[in-house]
Formats: C-alpha cells, structure tokens, sequence
C-alpha cells in the first residue's frame, strides 16, 4: 500500500479505538512521512479509566516477589484496540498512571506501505500508456465521412 493508503489504514485504526472505553487524546509523526520508507509508524495515545468496577477500564495488580521486587501489572476488562482487520503492527511504548485514576498509555503504530505501492504504480503507468497509444491511434487514423466535411 502507498503512503495515503497507509494514512488511511492508520486513521480508521484510531477511530476504531475511539470506539472502545478509551479515548485517543494524542496521534503523533515521530519523523516526517517519507514516500520511499517500507512502513509509516505514529505514536498513538489512549486515555483510559482506571476504574474497573464495571469490567471496564484498566485495573491496576500489584505483588512483591520472593527477592522484594515491586511488579505492578495493568490489565483492561475489554479490549482498547482493534485487534482484527487493520493491517497496524501495535506495540506499547509507555504507560503513565495519574493519582485520579486515569491511565495514558502511548502505543507505537506502525502500518506498511511497501508491497502493493510498485504493483499500483506499475499499473498506472501501464494504464496511462495503454490511453496514450489510444489517443496517438485515433489522431492517426484517417477521418471518417463525418469529421472531412
């Protein structure tokens, strides 16, 4: 897919996590959008509740191990991203907890946009001579009864 292909995945990723229990308060391009990359990759931030009473938000585990480790562990009751029809690699990259109870976590998208984006290019160039041979042949052509008058 191209680079507007590869926008658009992205953009319909996001408003499908706006759809969750989370709301997506920050869509960021680390670097600029190069056409020639393999893949397009933002930082996308959720906003997520931290109330778990109603099996939704984010529920917040913590336990000490044998050696007196502190493990804290944060589990949704649902889901807070789409995880079938998007072509988006997702990976958190970093979680903060606020002493309201809201938990922002920042996830690292990232959508390809190698593959298709030579066949499709391929395709319209192989289009565009296919109209241009056309027209040549028509102007090359001798002029019917109806266009000598």
């Amino acid at each position: 897919m191209g680079t507007g292909s590869a926008l658009r995945e992205l953009a319909t990723f996001v408003e499908a996590c706006e759809s969750g229990d989370g709301a997506v308060t920050a869509v960021c391009f680390a670097e600029c959008i190069d056409p020639a990359e393999q893949a397009l990759t933002a930082d996308v931030e959720l906003t997520l509740s931290a109330d778990a009473t109603d099996g939704a938000g984010v529920s917040l585990r913590s336990r000490i191990d044998a050696e007196g480790r502190l493990t804290f562990a944060l589990e949704s009751g649902d889901a807070v991203i789409p995880t079938e029809g998007h072509d988006v690699t997702v990976e958190p990259a970093d979680v903060t907890v606020d002493g309201g109870g809201t938990v922002a976590v920042t996830l690292s998208a990232t959508v390809p946009t190698d593959g298709d984006a030579g066949a499709t290019a391929s395709r319209e160039t192989a289009e565009a001579a296919a109209r241009s041979a056309s027209r040549a042949a028509i102007a090359s052509s001798p002029a019917s009864p109806a266009s000598s008058r």
